[in-house]
């Protein structure tokens, strides 16, 4: 079957692979994304948050987006997406969210940013979390945000996370 977008429809053989439930939620994240700039896709561990993201990044990739997704990950989830990567043929880069502080501030610009264990950056006071945040601000990035625990703590925990591309009058 072919996933159908907000506006027409995308076919990908290699994205066939998608449960209704995964490519109903596509849709619903497209509009999101496209509306106010971000999503959060939260979703338990094992129903294919990876997959979820990498075909929205797909559906941006693909005319008359055009646009390229830089993904930031733990370190330890870099192979999987260089996979995942290659697998769907999505272009972009991958840093591990390790190396945020060295290599965005000269990173060439990426529309999409796509964050995997969002959680990491609920603490909006830290450095990484402020390098990010300027990196999607001077890009105007939208934004994908993964996590299967945005609330950890307190609620400040997920606003933080969509303070990343919210402004704090929304």
């Amino acid at each position: 079957r072919c996933l159908s977008d907000w506006s027409s429809d995308v076919c990908s053989s290699d994205l066939d692979t998608l449960f209704d439930f995964q490519a109903a939620a596509v849709k619903i994240a497209a509009r999101h994304l496209e509306k106010r700039g971000g999503v959060v896709i939260g979703d338990v561990v094992g129903l294919g948050k990876t997959l979820m993201a990498t075909a929205l990044s797909r559906l941006f990739q693909d005319p008359p987006h055009s646009l390229e997704t830089l993904i930031l990950c733990p370190r330890n989830l870099v192979g999987m997406w260089e996979d995942h990567a290659a697998r769907y043929r999505l272009l972009g880069k991958i840093v591990p969210l390790s190396k945020a502080r060295s290599v965005l501030p000269d990173l060439r610009r990426y529309r999409i940013v796509l964050l995997d264990e969002s959680h990491n950056l609920r603490n909006r006071d830290g450095k990484t979390y402020g390098v990010v945040r300027d990196y999607i601000e001077r890009n105007g990035c939208r934004c994908i945000l993964l996590s299967a625990t945005p609330y950890n703590k307190a609620y400040l925990d997920l606003a933080n996370q969509l303070r990343l591309f919210l402004g704090p009058d929304k």
